[in-house]
């Protein structure tokens, strides 16, 4: 049987992520996004389009859920910018860790799993910590190089 380390998951109103956009814009988005998740963030519209807000939006309910799976919440040892919610050549989305939660997920022998949904007005996700395995892990650099070569 296999382990599972932590399981979380994040339900969200993609209205209040538009409201919160609304009364703080470019510092709401500085405060959840990567660079990298940010460069996307603007390809899709930014704030200005549904596409970009939803996009806010999962990426936002990703990393609470992957903060309900580490069992601190956001603030204590995890903060938005410590994980890139990215998409692969695929469409799937891959968490890509920063350094120090890289290293992190090393002393724990784990790796993180992600699920993105989205219908009209709520977004959702889903992120499991599982055993660490041997296929081979995708950085930003590799990330932004294929969707530049897209």
């Amino acid at each position: 049987m296999s382990t599972l380390y932590g399981l979380g998951c994040d339900l969200l109103d993609a209205a209040r992520v538009d409201a919160l956009l609304n009364d703080h814009g470019e510092r709401f988005v500085q405060r959840i996004l990567t660079d990298a998740e940010r460069s996307e963030f603007e390809r899709r519209g930014g704030a200005q389009s549904r596409r970009g807000v939803l996009y806010l939006a999962t990426r936002y309910a990703a990393k609470e859920a992957l903060a309900k799976a580490w069992g601190t919440g956001i603030g204590k040892e995890l903060s938005f910018q410590d994980v890139s919610v990215l998409n692969d050549e695929a469409g799937r989305p891959v968490c890509v860790p920063a350094d120090a939660l890289k290293l992190k997920l090393a002393q724990r022998g784990c790796e993180v799993l992600v699920s993105l949904s989205d219908e009209q007005t709520m977004v959702m996700a889903t992120v499991m910590l599982v055993p660490q395995s041997d296929r081979p892990r995708l950085n930003h650099e590799q990330l932004s190089t294929r969707k530049e070569e897209q």
